[in-house]
């Protein structure tokens, strides 16, 4: 391994230890529904950055993995986002259901792409599946991240108005 991918792979492996011990350390704390919302949000960035370390060290298995349980996260940390700070101040009866409408892209995206695409990279299946996703691959990447800056958008609008609440009391 040359100095750059010792130093990638340390990033990677530190990045998901962190993640990993967030998740813990939430999961220990309490379990209403923010500190759920917080645990997704973490462990989706934790497939996150294993898709890159499976990449790095060219492991199908490990890439596979990731892209089944991490592929799509914009669809999934956006929503995920916006109820997060949304629960910190309404009800869970209110906001549980909402949660999941808003949630159908992602389990969408996971049905269509996402386990196809893994099921290839792991046991070889779909194979022309997993040619026709590469040749759109880049589109879909673009999708995704223009649905998770809607999402941003939206959780920054919803902290002003709370803030702007806040100073009125």
């Amino acid at each position: 391994m040359d100095n750059w991918t010792m130093l990638v792979d340390f990033i990677l492996i530190a990045g998901m230890s962190l993640l990993f011990l967030l998740v813990v350390f939430v999961l220990k704390a309490n379990s209403g529904l923010s500190k759920k919302l917080l645990v997704g949000f973490f462990a989706s960035s934790i497939f996150f950055l294993l898709y890159y370390y499976a990449f790095l060290h060219k492991s199908r298995l490990l890439g596979g993995i990731a892209i089944g349980l991490g592929n799509g996260a914009g669809f999934l940390l956006g929503p995920i986002l916006l109820f997060y700070i949304r629960s910190l101040i309404f009800p869970k009866r209110s906001i549980l259901p909402l949660l999941l409408k808003h949630l159908i892209p992602y389990f969408v995206f996971w049905v269509l792409v996402s386990f196809p695409v893994a099921l290839s990279m792991i046991f070889g299946l779909f194979s022309e599946y997993h040619k026709a996703y590469v040749s759109i691959a880049d589109y879909l990447n673009l999708l995704e991240n223009l649905y998770f800056l809607g999402y941003c958008s939206a959780s920054y609008k919803l902290v002003r108005k709370i803030r702007d609440a806040r100073k009125q009391f």
